[in-house]
């Protein structure tokens, strides 16, 4: 056998033990196979393969069922056909999403996570473990835990309960048990006793809450309790400074040689019924109190009270129905009382007699109650006295056990409501006859009421203009005029007045709009009255024409008294040039000045809007320049200082000031500044002030720095006519006049306006 052959059949040897091997291989693999599927297919966990989807961001948004086992089926009741390839979200619309998100983290993460949840879809709580065996691949392994959920939420359940049980009826419980050393509170001992949950709880914690004063008390009792006898006590705690009562009961256990196995106890919190009990005892001493104070009051109410059984016999009266029925207020004999009760009839406000079934009590003893019904009441004397009545049945326990009424005497105020009634049609009468149109409108201006008058002018009823808009019925406008004074009246709740032509009514009227208010001083409309001014308003236009034609008479009148004076001005400047005598010249000039001033008075008249006053400032300047030029004096030599405030006078009184201004004036031109030939001196100065003072009177000054007056100087004797003309002026002025003669000359003259 060649080399060749040898390795030939050393390879055959070869391949056929590989083949023998692979196929032990295989049946090992198969029956591994074998076993893992039968243990798949027993595995009572849940379980599915799956691979995450996410959106263009990366974000997982879905995943794919790729293989589920059989307990997969049982478990949520989705068959393995109908899952294998397709999506959650196929399957289950209505997932929630953080399904998604958990097991989207597990996929692209690699970290496994364990996790309880509840599916809304199957309606059932899961425990689950989640493992990425590859990436983007996710297995969930998982348990049924719905009913173990339900039974811990009925333990919770029943826990609440039991803990809202004992806080509303304030019992709180507590468990011993010896062998385990344990002893257990309840949620509302713990809070009876104010000691957060969760302190050691030893017997010298429990006596600490005690108060002070029963802790030797329920230590007997506790150690009474050790030696078997019954446990059931009250006594306080101290919580937070509070004090509380509570009720303890035990029940203790021992064992067969009376050793203390353990025991359970109650507390119950019973601090509002020893409250109770103290308010109880107050409270019947207060009622007796109270009973005595209710028989007074009951006897201090002025109208009479009368109480009454269920068969209308009368029980009960104060004493004021002694005064209107002259019955006994003790309640005796009551059975005879009641029958002259009865003889008392008793009308209704018309008249008509009111049978004994129709009477206010009987009625409140069927279950009606009355108020304020007005009965009129005639005595065996034929007396009339009108009550109102109001009577309530007295229900107990659901049945009518009687009736109690008060009747008030009213026959003064029944009196007071005729005569207001009277008044009332006194004043619709009134209100008719006047001639003025009158309205009462509300704040929608809307009519409430007119009168004939306005009715009239309306030609319609009066009753026919009740809820009309005014401004439609009076203007014939859809809005109130801009000049409406109910608007403006609505607007500030003041009186407004207006006149008013109004040609659907047929001439002028004055309106008047005052505010009205109801009882609580709201405002709710107003009182409109208009009245026909229409001859007046014609009366006064032919006044005012006529007065026009005065104006301009009177202008014309100043007109020509200024024309004839400036004609006087004239002649005296035309006839001066053929004057030699120096004395008659100067008295030229003074006559011409004076004219002047009265004609500039003229003058403003004519110019003025009015034609009685003058505005001074202006006038003032004038005159005193006239005076400077007619004396040829300059302003740069001596200086004319004017302080006139803005006032205005009438002409009887700003002449006599003209001519007092300018005699005054002339007087320091000629004479205060000697030295030049005009009379001048170097930094001479004229004032001229007019001011009006706080006691309504005129202060007019005229003064100058010059040379002064001359010793002895008195106005009254002077002997020219200047100064005498500035004292019979001052005089016509009814003023008086001061002059001083330091560093100058100074005239002060004081009047009052008008005289």
């Amino acid at each position: 056998m060649s080399p060749s052959d040898k390795s030939k059949r050393a390879l055959l040897l070869e391949l056929e033990t590989l083949r023998s091997r692979i196929a032990d291989l295989e049946e090992h693999a198969t029956e591994r196979e074998g076993r893992f599927q039968s243990l798949f297919n027993q595995m009572t966990e849940g379980f599915a393969l799956h691979e995450i989807i996410c959106d263009e961001k990366g974000q997982p948004c879905d995943y794919r069922f790729l293989e589920t086992s059989p307990a997969f089926e049982r478990l949520t009741g989705l068959k393995r056909n109908d899952v294998i390839g397709k999506t959650v979200r196929e399957i289950l619309p209505e997932i929630e999403p953080h399904w998604i998100t958990t097991y989207g983290a597990v996929a692209l993460t690699g970290q496994p996570v364990r996790f309880e949840n509840y599916s809304a879809p199957l309606k059932r709580h899961y425990e689950c473990f989640a493992y990425s065996p590859a990436p983007r691949q996710f297995v969930v392994l998982f348990t049924d835990i719905t009913e173990r959920k339900r039974a811990e939420e009925a333990l919770r359940e029943s826990r609440d309960d039991l803990n809202r049980a004992q806080a509303v009826a304030h019992i709180g419980s507590w468990r011993l048990d010896v062998r385990r050393d344990e002893l257990l509170w309840s949620d509302e001992t713990y809070r009876m006793f104010g000691i957060p949950k969760g302190t050691p709880l030893t017997y010298e914690a429990f006596i600490a809450a005690v108060h002070p004063e029963d802790r030797e008390f329920v230590d007997q009792k506790w150690n009474a309790a050790l030696r078997g006898e019954p446990y059931d006590i009250e006594h306080r705690i101290v919580v937070e400074g509070n004090l509380k009562w509570v009720r303890e009961r035990a029940e203790l256990e021992f064992d067969h040689e009376a050793n203390l196995r353990g025991g359970f106890g109650t507390v119950q919190d019973i601090t509002e019924l020893k409250g109770a009990e103290e308010a109880l005892r107050q409270a019947k001493g207060t009622a007796e109190r109270h009973a005595a104070e209710l028989k007074t009051i009951f006897d201090s109410i002025n109208d009479p009270v009368l109480v009454y059984d269920a068969n209308g016999a009368l029980l009960q009266t104060n004493v004021a129905l002694k005064k209107f029925y002259g019955l006994d207020p003790d309640g005796t004999g009551w059975d005879k009382q009641a029958e002259v009760f009865r003889k008392f009839l008793a009308h209704y406000p018309d008249g008509r007699l009111m049978r004994q079934k129709d009477r206010p009590v009987a009625r409140a003893l069927q279950g009606e109650t009355v108020r304020n019904e007005v009965i009129i009441v005639k005595d065996q004397a034929g007396r009339e006295t009108a009550f109102s009545l109001s009577s309530s049945p007295i229900i107990v326990g659901g049945k009518i056990t009687g009736a109690v009424s008060v009747n008030r005497d009213i026959t003064e105020l029944k009196r007071a409501e005729d005569a207001i009634l009277r008044a009332k049609e006194e004043w619709e009468k009134t209100f008719d006859t006047v001639p003025d149109l009158m309205a009462i409108l509300d704040q929608h201006h809307r009519v409430v009421r007119v009168n004939k008058a306005m009715a009239n002018r309306l030609g319609v009823a009066p009753e026919q203009c009740i809820g009309l808009r005014c401004h439609e019925a009076v203007h014939g406008s859809p809005h109130p005029p801009e000049f409406c004074p109910h608007a403006l009246t609505c607007q500030d709740g003041k009186e407004h007045v207006s006149e008013v032509h109004e040609p659907r009514l047929g001439g002028d009227f004055l309106v008047s709009t005052t505010p009205l208010c109801d009882g609580h001083g709201k405002l709710i409309g107003s009182i409109h009255v208009a009245r026909d001014i229409t001859e007046r308003k014609q009366a006064e236009d032919q006044i005012k024409k006529s007065l026009k034609e005065k104006e301009v008479l009177l202008k014309e009148i100043h007109h020509r008294v200024k024309n004839n004076l400036q004609i006087i001005h004239s002649m005296l400047n035309l006839q001066m040039p053929y004057v030699k005598d120096e004395q008659a010249i100067a008295l030229f000039k003074e006559s011409r000045d004076r004219v002047f001033s009265m004609a500039l008075v003229h003058e403003k008249l004519y110019q003025s809007k009015s034609l009685a006053r003058i505005d001074l400032p202006d006038y003032i300047q004038k005159i005193a320049a006239n005076l400077f030029n007619s004396y040829g004096v300059s302003e740069r030599t001596v200086a004319l200082r004017i302080d006139v405030e803005d006032i205005s006078l009438d002409a009887h009184t700003v002449i006599p000031c003209a001519l007092i201004i300018n005699e005054l004036v002339s007087n320091s031109l000629k004479y205060a500044f000697p030295g030049s030939s005009v009379g001048v001196g170097v930094k001479g100065e004229v004032r001229i002030d007019l001011l009006h003072d706080i006691d309504n009177k005129y202060i007019l000054t005229v003064s100058d720095n010059g040379v002064g007056l001359p010793d002895g100087f008195d106005i009254q004797n002077s002997e020219t006519l200047g100064l005498q003309l500035v004292s019979v002026l001052v005089k016509q002025l009814n003023g008086s006049i001061q002059i001083r003669a330091v560093a100058g000359a100074e005239f002060k003259i004081t009047f009052e306006a008008g005289r």
